[in-house]
């Protein structure tokens, strides 16, 4: 009971440090976007973010659990443009009604960053390609914004060595220029090491920001 009390307490003195966060879908997603994956029952996850986001950097923690089954809820607190605007709680859940088996596994949610906008995904693990025994991570999303556009996004996560994965996103967005907007494309980078077998540190790259970030994160067990 006391390490019960002693975790929430935690987690409600990291949601107080935390200043500003750049977009994230969850432990389990990719860089920027969600996977279909998602935490195992009774683990819970603590994220911090360092981020250099139009010259500013930006320092985060994110709180995660997985305590029930197929369903993972994050919440982080934030600030919109800068340290004088109010902070806003903000929220990631999803819900993944498909399984991976022979078929791909399949989710829903929503992330809520400077915008909101709810997804479906599919996520498939193909193992031993290359003839290295190594696994592809394929991740194939729709998301929905509060602006009523629809934009897709496609995850790859490549292991390379035991401890080292390279991970790739590829998404459509809406530029929008005075009354014009198009439609464009753009792709963030990232490299993960698996530091310890609780600790994961992962360092990405947003082309369409042209800004560089770096992760770590704990992931324990609540009881």
């Amino acid at each position: 009971m006391k390490k019960r009390s002693l975790i929430i307490l935690l987690f409600l003195n990291l949601v107080i440090l935390l200043s500003a966060v750049p977009a994230t879908p969850g432990f389990t997603g990719i860089i920027d976007y969600p996977s279909a994956y998602n935490l195992r029952q009774n683990n819970y996850t603590v994220t911090g973010l360092l981020d250099n986001i139009e010259g500013d950097s930006q320092f985060g923690v994110i709180l995660e659990g997985g305590f029930i089954p197929q369903v993972e809820a994050g919440l982080k607190l934030s600030t919109s443009d800068t340290l004088l605007n109010k902070n806003l709680l903000r929220a990631n859940f999803k819900f993944q009604f498909v399984q991976e088996a022979d078929n791909p596994a399949m989710a829903i949610g929503f992330v809520e960053t400077d915008e909101v906008y709810a997804y479906l995904v599919g996520s498939k693990t193909f193992d031993s390609v290359f003839k290295q025994n190594l696994s592809l991570g394929i991740s194939l999303g729709l998301k929905y914004d509060e602006e009523k556009e629809t934009n897709q996004f496609l995850g790859l996560e490549i292991p390379i060595f035991e401890k080292i994965k390279l991970l790739g996103e590829v998404y459509t967005y809406r530029e929008k220029i005075e009354n014009e907007s198009n439609k464009k494309i753009s792709y963030n980078l990232s490299g993960e090491f698996y530091t310890t077998k609780l600790i994961r540190t992962k360092v990405f790259w947003r082309e369409k920001e042209d800004s560089f970030g770096l992760s770590i994160n704990y992931i324990g067990i609540y009881k």
